[in-house]
Order: structure tokens, then sequence, then C-alpha cells
């Protein structure tokens, strides 16, 4: 078996960016655990954002990858294989036995059946793998600055996004810093929002610190792991498996979706808080 050489660990983590984000402990603890002699195999621009703990990110639509997906043979090979995401049929861990010399490791992603947090849930299985868990702790970011990021209702139920252009509206009469984060995909409202197509600018653009809204999505989880703190709308998945990492505020709206008042006057009181 042909060795990928300066590559003896190999990691495959093919969530999207909240998943990504709220995998940065397990990268901390393999990362602690292995070195960084990790080639780490995903969607690019959510691994990327975390280059700290590989020595190679490589993108996962690359053809090369193929055999990951179906019977195709592979002539690569590694020390040992780690796959952290969903694999229901074992039909990935049978694929990855082939390559790693010892016998893959496998980290489920997240819980069906208890109301656990993803990085608790995570971390914990690593303890059972022999591997000491280490929570990444994130320091928060100071600032006055109120975040808000609507994303317009596709498939999820979401706050309304008329609903944030009213909040930004009554929050900007009264003297707030605040600004109006707009999706890369959408098309501004507003003449004085932000938008950015590129997660990294993204994320630099989070370290002017304040405090993030949204509805559950992936960049909550990005402006929770850049240290901003979250206030964070759910409806269709639980937030005590799903909160954003940090000083948080995760509200479940199956029963009850605020109105743009009752947020305005918890926005200013966490902002009072911080």
């Amino acid at each position: 078996m042909e060795r990928t050489a300066g590559n003896e660990i190999f990691l495959i983590h093919l969530g999207g960016l909240g998943d990504v984000c709220l995998s940065e402990s397990t990268f901390h603890s393999l990362f602690s655990h292995f070195g960084r002699n990790i080639c780490a195999v995903g969607y690019k621009r959510f691994l990327g954002l975390f280059p700290e703990y590989f020595e190679q990110i490589l993108s996962v639509e690359e053809r090369s990858w193929l055999w990951l997906f179906s019977d195709l043979p592979s002539n690569k090979g590694w020390k040992q294989a780690i796959l952290i995401g969903k694999d229901k049929s074992g039909e990935m861990r049978k694929r990855l036995s082939a390559v790693s010399s010892e016998s893959p490791l496998f980290i489920d992603l997240y819980p069906e059946e208890k109301a656990l947090h993803v990085e608790a849930y995570q971390l914990a299985q690593l303890q059972k793998l022999g591997i000491r868990p280490l929570k990444q702790e994130i320091e928060e970011l100071s600032g006055s600055r109120i975040i808000l990021y609507p994303e317009r209702s596709y498939a999820k139920k979401k706050w309304p996004y008329e609903h944030f252009i009213a909040l930004y509206k009554e929050l900007k009469d009264i003297d707030i810093d605040v600004v109006l984060l707009e999706a890369y995909d959408s098309e501004p409202q507003l003449d004085d929002s932000r938008r950015f197509e590129d997660l990294e600018e993204t994320a630099r653009f989070f370290t002017g610190g304040g405090l993030f809204f949204s509805n559950d999505s992936g960049v909550a989880h990005l402006a929770a792991a850049c240290g901003l703190a979250t206030i964070t709308l759910f409806w269709d998945h639980d937030p005590a498996i799903w909160h954003p990492r940090g000083r948080n505020i995760a509200i479940q709206c199956a029963t009850h979706s605020p109105n743009v008042a009752e947020m305005a006057s918890l926005i200013l009181q966490v902002r009072e808080q911080a």
C-alpha cells in the first residue's frame, strides 16, 4: 500500500459550517493526541477556518476522493483514518479500513436520542477511544456593536427577514451601533448593510467583537467560534444539542416566536451585561 508522505493521520469531516465549528474541540483534542501530522479532507471553505489543527486541508469535491463514495479503489494509505460524521450503514468505515493500517476511528457527529450538546457528545466519544478530550475555550471579544444576520427562509422555519429590518431600524433610531450583515446569496435591501462572500473575510469582520443575533445558522456558529456572544432562534432543532459555543442565549421558538419589541429588549439587556 502506498503511503501518503507526511500525512499519516487521515481525518474526514464532511459537515457544513456549523458542524465544523462545533467540532473545533474535537480537532483540538486530536491535534494534541496525534500532533499536527493530520491531513483533513472535507469542505475546504469550512475546514480552512481552522488551519492550526492540520498539516494539510484538501477538498472532498476533487475527483481524487471519489473512492470514498464508491467501489473505486484507492492506492493511498495512512497510518490511521478518522471519520467525524454520520455513517449509519458503516460503508464509509469499511472503505477507510482498506486504507488505514490501524483500525479507523469513528466519531459520531451528533446525538439523536438524547439532549447532549454536540461538543460534549464528541468529546465523550474521544474519551472512550482513549484520546484525552480537551475543550477549546473561546475567548469572548468585547464590543458594544450589535450584528443582525437575517436569512431568507427556503426550507427551515425562520424569524422573518422583515423582522430583522424592523429591528435594525429600531436599534438605529436609538443610536445603537448596529450592523445588518446580509447572507452572501441575498440582495441587500438597505444601502448600509454589509455582505461578505468569503467566510475568512466574515471571520475577520467578527474580530471587531459584539453581540450576534440570528436564526439557527452556520454563520451563528462561526460568530461564536470567533468570540462573539450570540442570541439564536431555533424552530426545527433542539437548542440543547445545537446551540452555539461560548456565551449564548438559545431560544426555542416552537411554541412562541418573539416579536421585534421583545428581541430589541433582550438584545439591549444582554448588551448592558457585556
